[in-house]
């Protein structure tokens, strides 16, 4: 995705950047390609929010994950030493495909020192 458009380094990809490569690859309009872009977004959203997971043969798996309750130290000024009760919750896990891996292994490699 390195010719979106021209951007910082590690910048973000958003919503914007996937509508317009649904243009140009695509050849849609403007319209058409975001609201493609919402309807992907919203299906990937909802089966998260539901405990599904999203697997892309290509690109990885996205899968929720319960995580338990556990206590933890406070560390904010005068509150350091006291132990906090972090509630159970559900958060997102990323696995890379292998395919997408050997990629990144590959330009990483490729890169390597340059700036």
């Amino acid at each position: 995705m390195n010719n979106m458009r021209s951007r910082e380094k590690n910048a973000p990809v958003v919503r914007a950047d996937i509508e317009r490569r649904f243009r140009e690859n695509l050849n849609m309009t403007n319209f058409g390609a975001g609201a493609m872009a919402r309807a992907i977004l919203e299906v990937f959203s909802r089966n998260l929010v539901e405990g599904n997971t999203i697997d892309l043969r290509t690109v990885g798996k996205f899968e929720t994950k319960l995580k338990a309750a556990r206590m933890h130290h406070m560390l904010t000024g005068a509150s350091n030493g006291r132990m906090r009760m972090t509630a159970a919750r559900r958060v997102v896990r990323f696995s890379p495909s292998k395919k997408l891996r050997a990629r990144m292994i590959a330009h990483h490699e490729t890169n390597r020192g340059k700036v």
